[in-house]
């Protein structure tokens, strides 16, 4: 009778030990969701249109959120104050303008341990949007990345001048 309940014990121990392992990898997993740009939406590339997405009710528009670029594309920001996870471009030259008073911040760790922009070796992203940074920014990869007609502030309100 012993023998039966110490196995027990030990049954139900794993089995607390195999609950806690799941619902802590569960707590720290990271949820992004990709938005890749199709330029479906036929109103001259906006933002905020999830047609330009390939999605039928959304863009990119939260911290877990990645825009995704595979080729040349431009997208105009007309969303106020956005802020996303990261920018990713494949290949191609893509675009990112902006509308009066919208900014693009990307500021989360999401997917590559930082915040910014993935810009692959094949490929150009060109910033035209305001970009408001309260943390750090990152350009990773080893593609191209121009700031054109943009102003990128740090937090303290002061410009930020960038060098790659």
């Amino acid at each position: 009778m012993r023998r039966s309940r110490n196995t027990e014990k030990e049954n139900n121990m794993k089995l607390k030990s195999l609950l806690f392992i799941a619902t802590a990898s569960a707590c720290f997993a990271v949820s992004a969701t990709n938005f890749t740009w199709t330029g479906g939406g036929d109103d001259g590339g906006l933002w905020n249109n999830p047609a330009n997405w390939g999605q039928s009710a959304n863009y990119p528009q939260t911290t877990s959120d990645v825009a995704i670029f595979n080729g040349d594309a431009t997208a105009v920001l007309n969303t106020g104050a956005t802020t996303i996870g990261y920018v990713k471009v494949t290949a191609g030259t893509a675009t990112i303008e902006a509308t009066e008073g919208s900014t693009l911040n990307c500021g989360a760790s999401v997917a590559v341990g930082g915040s910014g922009l993935v810009v692959d070796s094949s490929a150009t992203l060109i910033m035209k949007a305001p970009m408001p940074l309260s943390a750090r920014f990152d350009k990773w990869n080893s593609g191209t990345l121009i700031v054109r007609d943009a102003t990128i502030t740090k937090s303290d309100g002061n410009p930020w001048y960038v060098a790659m």
